[in-house]
């Protein structure tokens, strides 16, 4: 049975589709195309078995198997009927040699021996015919079974029903000389007068045998049905006009793209095998058009047509002058196109009768009704875009023109649920009826690992929605340049590709997406909190923390790429404040948006909570008391908790920067080093400030008679400890107490120690000042060879160097804190070897980075590639009072993007990459008042002072310096780098002090350099291509300073001359002068009077001097 099966074509392994009119052989769609069917006309398989079952020739042939099968089985009972005449002939011959055994014994040997030969033919002959007739038997039974099974199972494995009609016809033809036979018995004839002639008077006579053989059918005979049948479709073929062959319908579950929407009620498919045989078509029909004569086409014509770039298959319905209205067997659709495009095909080719592989389907709405409109029509396509959809065809539609299967389209989305087509129009308010789908979302995003009570972090307040919650990013690790990039490509992927192929079928409670921002039109990663009604989506923007309400078109699929960075929003809320009422107003809600707009903030974890974690926030590098908690209490939208007042443990020993100036080098006693990433400083300025507190608190420790008292000693906890040989000291706890120990870290000497509970005190609060020590790490340096921790030979290096120069150094701080640790740059004095014998000893300062990289004890690291975070990377580690010794270099923070907020989030791309010719820096704002102190920074030759106001300008310049600083220091330049065109905004390296400045092109010279003028100091400078960076950074700020001209002074001729401005170079530059605008105006360059400090006038010592004359007011001139 198993040679009865259909198997795949030999030749293509392709499943048979079709059958050959004239031979009836079977074939798949590449023999009817290339192979050995090309030349011959083609039926569908599933055709001619429809036919073959419906027109009942299989039930026919089934009976005539039945009968012979009947026959045979008859033949072969009668067959051994007839076994039992010999024994009746045997005995009648012994009976009658019995009586004349004596007279007839050689006579009778004879007749036995005759007799058993006689027997023994007859043997063979019945033997060879049983065989015969046993095997004819097993195929008969063979055959029924097979026809009564394909019967029985309409759509199983397919039955060669071709073949099986072949084998009926043949064993029925075989089986015509099969009719029950006349046996002739043996007799035994006596002849009484055997006496006289004994010899003679017993004869044996034969029957005759009908021989069973059969006659031979050859073997290509098709049978007369299965004949007949092709000989119809031969004839329906020839009759048919502008109608191809194809196939109705297919079996099961099918994979296949939506060709061609009309309606959801009609709409053309392919399958997805047939993709291959599409495309070569696509080749065999392009060489037919280009072999063919164009125009030459009739109706009812199959040709190829060439429109826009494409050849394909068409038939051809009607011809009007200069045009053909043609359907598209591979696609569906109809179109009219001029006869110039057309190239007729001749019915000889394979690719006229090769079936069309668009199928034309309705979909199956279960009693419910679908709409026929355009807008259903582009939803059924939108549905059908991206991954390829499943369809099961559950009946069929038959008209004269055109079989239609009813079907129900689904395809999986990016979770593993199953969408329906229907369940898609419904939800789209486009048809009615369909079940309620069970979706639910798989996939998630991930999260950053918990923060930790006692840990602080530099963050950036993305969203607040109330005192008691907030939204933070939390800088260091490359967290805002992770999160900077993410945001350009998203961008890139959902603002230039299409739209449909991107949309969310049906979104579901939790399902991850990327959403459009209402007031910015940018997508950004978000979840979906709640699905309403009228497709309105509830989302939270997982990065900002913000919720909005969006249509479910606004929504887009999110790739599995843009779930790896994770959700980088961290829901916190003030500690040890509550609202003045019973929750929080929008009025306290607005002031801490005011407080930390645009700020990169301090925050101390205090409270770790199920919801979110209660922190305290501060300003870097401004005064201690700069608590947003605080100030929030003050200005009366909060009523504090008890413990905010007084100071809480987490609080004390608030740090600072080690540096009072920014990017200036600092004076500094080393109080330990244990390694180029752990140093422990001291400013030298602070030593006599941090004795006179040792002093202080040996004197009231002294006088003071308090015991220990009852106490545990939590993680935290500021207090004082007793050391042999340094007295009283304060420190902060870093280990509970255990077994009468508690570990402890000594805030001003940046070191640990283990002591007994016995000799640890309270700290009373006139001692929480800041620290006088601080914990560094040197920039940009790391072991050598690889390793990645110091050697002892390094350390005891570094040790050396520090111990030859007194523990003196100078630092210089290149970046913000990490992880409890400032990156800074160490300098020591050493000796000028240069120096010749006569001249006097001279000194140079040397970095101790140089000189461990010069021992060949470590090395500069390489700028690595962005990469995105880990999702095992550490969040924060403990502040720099609970484990220094866990500070490393390798992450120190690379930059601030200070405009991470949503209100500025537009820019976040143009600040982390850069490279917009178009953009300007902003201008600089005009000041606030008309009297107010500034810096001189910069005279151009018009006698224009470039000034920045004290402090305003000036804070906001040191946070420039700090974060361009951090960014660029020791960054190598890329390709884009090198080429520059005028006005275009860039950083650029001031060649002096080495440092980056925010500039703008003036002119590209000849000598491939470019003329850089620094627009927050007025200065211009000529500047080497690879020292400048088309990065931007800080672009929501505006530029720091403006020009203002001297009123009443004129130049003694027409020009300012060199020398004048030269002296008023020297003189006012980089001085603090009282300004006073003479006239408010709304451009540069104000009129104003400039002074010194104590009260002297620079125009009129410029007149004193000669340097200048008196002349008109300029008011009203300029």
């Amino acid at each position: 049975m198993d040679g009865l099966l259909l198997s795949n074509c030999e030749e293509h392994s392709r499943p048979m589709e079709f059958v050959s009119v004239d031979d009836g052989k079977l074939g798949c769609s590449h023999c009817a195309l290339f192979g050995g069917m090309r030349e011959k006309k083609v039926v569908d398989l599933e055709r001619v078995e429809r036919e073959i079952e419906e027109s009942g020739i299989l039930k026919n042939s089934m009976d005539k198997v039945t009968s012979a099968l009947g026959r045979c089985q008859l033949v072969k009972k009668e067959l051994y009927s007839h076994s039992s005449d010999f024994q009746s002939a045997k005995d009648s011959v012994e009976s009658h040699l019995s009586r004349c055994h004596c007279m007839l014994e050689v006579v009778g040997e004879k007749l036995m021996s005759q007799l058993r030969q006689k027997e023994e033919e007859h043997n063979l002959t019945v033997w060879k015919t049983r065989n015969k007739i046993e095997e004819k038997i097993g195929k008969l039974e063979m055959l029924v079974e097979a026809a009564e099974w394909q019967s029985e199972n309409e759509r199983g494995d397919g039955i060669n029903l071709v073949k099986l009609l072949e084998e009926m016809e043949k064993v029925y033809e075989d089986d015509v000389v099969l009719e029950p036979h006349v046996q002739k018995s043996l007799v035994v004839n006596i002849d009484q007068s055997v006496f006289n002639v004994l010899s003679d008077h017993i004869a044996i006579d034969s029957a005759t045998v009908p021989s069973l053989v059969t006659k031979n059918v050859p073997q290509n005979q098709l049978s007369r049905e299965l004949s007949k049948l092709l000989d119809r479709f031969k004839e329906e073929n020839k009759s048919m006009v502008g109608n191809r062959l194809m196939k109705e319908h297919f079996p099961g579950m099918e994979e296949v793209t939506i060709m061609h929407v009309e309606s959801p009620e009609s709409f053309y498919v392919m399958m997805k095998k047939d993709k291959q045989l599409a495309e070569s078509l696509k080749k065999l029909v392009e060489k037919e058009w280009n072999a063919g004569e164009k125009g030459k086409v009739k109706v009812g014509d199959m040709a190829v047509v060439y429109m826009e770039g494409r050849y394909s298959r068409v038939s051809v319905t009607k011809i009007i002058p200069g045009s053909a209205t043609v359907s598209y067997p591979d696609q569906g659709h109809t179109s009219q196109v001029p006869l110039t495009s057309l190239v007729s095909l001749s019915a000889n080719l394979s690719l006229y009768n090769c079936p069309p592989l668009a199928h034309h389907c309705t979909l199956a709405s279960s009693g419910g009704t679908l709409q026929v409109g355009c807008q259903a029509a582009r939803a059924v396509q939108v549905f059908g875009m991206g991954s390829m959809c499943r369809v099961a065809v559950v009946g069929r539609n038959a008209s004269i023109s055109q079989s239609t299967m009813m079907v129900n389209v689904t395809k999986e989305d990016d979770d593993g649920n199953t969408i329906s087509l229907l369940d898609y129009l419904v939800y789209h308010d486009m048809a009615t009826g369909g079940a309620c789908p069970q979706i639910r979302a798989v996939r998630t995003f991930t999260h950053l690992p918990p923060v930790k009570a006692g840990t602080e972090h530099s963050v950036i307040v993305v969203q607040v929605n109330s005192p008691g919650e907030m939204f933070v990013v939390i800088e260091g690790n490359g967290h805002t340049e992770d999160l900077a990039r993410l945001l350009k490509d998203l961008q890139a992927e959902y603002e230039e590709k299409a739209v449909e192929e991107q949309m969310i079928l049906l979104p579901v409670k939790g399902m991850v997406c990327v959403a459009k921002f209402s007031k910015d039109g940018k997508f950004y990663r978000a979840v979906v909190t709640d699905v309403g009604e009228k497709r309105m989506v509830s989302v939270v923007f997982v990065d900002f923390g913000n919720s909005g309400v969006v249509e479910a078109g606004d929504l887009r699929r999110i790739k599995n790429k843009f779930l790896e960075l994770p959700a980088m929003a961290v829901k916190v809320g003030l500690a040890d404040v509550q609202p003045m009422g019973k929750k929080w107003n929008e009025e306290a809600a607005g002031c801490v948006r005011d407080l930390v707009k645009k700020k990169v903030l301090r925050m101390v974890v205090r409270e770790v909570g199920k919801k979110a974690c209660k922190v305290m926030m501060y300003e870097w590098n401004v005064k201690e008391q700069d608590c947003i908690n605080i100030k929030l209490v003050h200005k009366g939208y909060a009523r504090p908790w008890k413990r905010l007042i007084k100071h809480p443990d987490y609080e004390m020993f608030l740090p600072s920067r080690p540096d009072p100036v920014p990017g200036m080098r600092t004076a500094c006693r080393v109080v330990g080093a244990s390694s180029p990433a752990k140093i422990s400083i001291r400013k030298m300025c602070q030593e006599e400030s941090f004795y006179q507190l040792c002093r202080d608190l040996s004197t009231h420790f002294s006088a003071s008679s308090s015991l220990p008292g009852v106490r545990h000693w939590h993680a935290g906890a500021g207090c004082v400890v007793r050391l042999q040989g340094e007295g009283w000291v304060r420190a902060r706890v870093l280990k509970e107490e255990v077994e009468g120990l508690v570990e402890v870290f000594l805030v001003d000497y940046g070191v640990q120690e283990v002591v007994g509970v016995d000799s640890i005190r309270t700290l009373p609060d006139k001692f929480t000042m800041a620290p006088f020590c601080w914990t560094v790490h040197l920039i940009k340096l790391t072991p050598a060879g690889g390793a990645k921790s110091w050697t002892v030979v390094a350390c005891e290096k570094l040790k050396e160097v520090l111990v030859r120069t007194g523990m003196v150094v100078e630092i210089q701080v290149v970046g913000d804190i990490v992880k409890g640790s400032w990156p800074v740059d160490v300098f020591v004095q050493e000796k000028d070897e240069s120096a010749g014998p006569l001249d006097p000893e001279g000194f140079i300062s040397k970095s101790v980075g140089d000189i461990l990289k010069e021992e060949g004890l470590a090395i500069q690291p390489r700028d690595g590639p962005l990469t995105l975070m880990k999702r095992n990377s550490t969040v924060g580690e403990q502040i720099d009072h609970n484990n220094p010794s866990n500070v490393s270099s390798d992450g120190i923070k690379e930059c601030i993007v200070e405009d991470l907020l949503k209100e500025v989030i537009n820019d976040i791309v143009l600040e982390s990459y850069g490279g917009n010719n178009n953009f300007q820096w902003l201008e600089a704002d005009l000041p606030s008042c008309s009297e107010f102190t500034c810096s001189v920074s910069h005279v151009d030759w018009d006698c224009n002072l470039f000034i920045s106001t004290i402090p305003g300008n000036q804070d906001t310049l040191r946070i420039i310096q700090s974060v361009l600083l951090s960014k660029y220091a020791g960054s190598s330049h890329s390709q884009d780098d090198l080429h520059w065109t005028s006005s275009e905004a860039c950083i650029a390296q001031f060649h002096l002090d080495k440092r980056w400045y925010r500039g703008v092109v003036l002119k590209v010279l000849d000598t491939g350099e470019c003329l850089v003028k620094f627009v927050d100091y007025g200065s211009e400078e000529r500047v080497k291509p690879v020292n400048m960076r088309k990065g931007l950074f800080l672009t929501e700020v505006p530029i720091q300073c403006f020009t203002v001209q001297m009123d009443n002074v004129r130049p003694i001729t027409e020009h300012w001359a060199e020398d004048v401005l030269d002296f008023l170079h020297k003189t006012v530059v980089d001085q603090e002068l009282r300004v006073s605008i003479i006239q408010a105006k709304d451009t540069f360059p104000l009129p104003v009077t400039l002074s010194t400090k104590s009260g002297l006038d620079i125009g009129k010592m410029l007149v004193r001097n000669g340097y200048a004359r008196e002349g008109e007011s300029i008011i009203g001139v300029q």
